[in-house]
């Protein structure tokens, strides 16, 4: 399922390019009445907008919903999200999982703005004519690099994801022409706590040659 509450508006909207004209009638009255429809059955809503029950489930299943019933097990829930107040969206009782997706998304929207064709052209230029790609993630960060290796190498690109700060350094000083080299980054800065008891060491970028964020 593509679409979890509070994004289900949202995904309605940019999906609207491959519905036909009767569901994308049936789109724009979701969007203008999401809490009547929640309430309707498939048959109440085929009467009212004049169209067949296919017709809806078809809509329903472009959206990645098995039926209707999903769907409307979803729009539900997003009416009830949209009406939680606000100083209730951080409690228990909130979807977290739709409040998950929607920071996912949200990242990914802020990506496509700050990031050009040009830029996407560029990396995968880069990436397919490395001879080995270095991806670099310290602490948290670290998950995302060994995520990073996963994919890339089920598509044939040699990766090698390293989360060790000491590590890096000597990686990044064997590194040539013919690398590319990748770090991820939230903060800028890691600590690192040695466990024999020494004092912490704070690991910047820029001691390994490079930025990055």
């Amino acid at each position: 399922m593509d679409y979890l509450a509070e994004n289900l508006i949202y995904g309605i909207e940019c999906s609207m390019s491959k519905f036909t004209k009767t569901e994308e009638e049936l789109a724009k009255y979701i969007l203008q009445h999401p809490e009547e429809v929640s309430q309707l059955t498939i048959s109440q809503i085929a009467k009212k907008l004049h169209i067949s029950a296919a017709t809806i489930t078809r809509f329903c299943q472009k959206l990645a919903f098995s039926g209707f019933n999903e769907f409307k097990h979803e729009l539900k829930r997003s009416v009830d999200l949209q009406n939680t107040p606000i100083h209730m969206k951080n409690l228990k009782n909130v979807d977290y999982f739709a409040k998950l997706y929607q920071d996912h998304m949200g990242i990914i929207d802020h990506t496509f703005q700050i990031t050009s064709y040009e830029d996407i052209q560029k990396a995968v230029s880069l990436l397919t004519k490395a001879k080995k790609i270095h991806v670099y993630g310290i602490g948290s960060s670290g998950i995302a690099a060994h995520e990073f290796k996963s994919k890339f190498f089920r598509i044939g690109l040699s990766v090698e994801a390293i989360t060790d700060p000491h590590q890096s350094m000597m990686d990044a000083a064997l590194s040539n022409r013919d690398s590319v080299v990748i770090g991820i980054s939230i903060s800028g800065t890691t600590k690192e706590g040695h466990s024999r008891g020494e004092n912490s060491e704070e690991t910047r970028l820029t001691d390994l040659g490079f930025y990055w964020r």
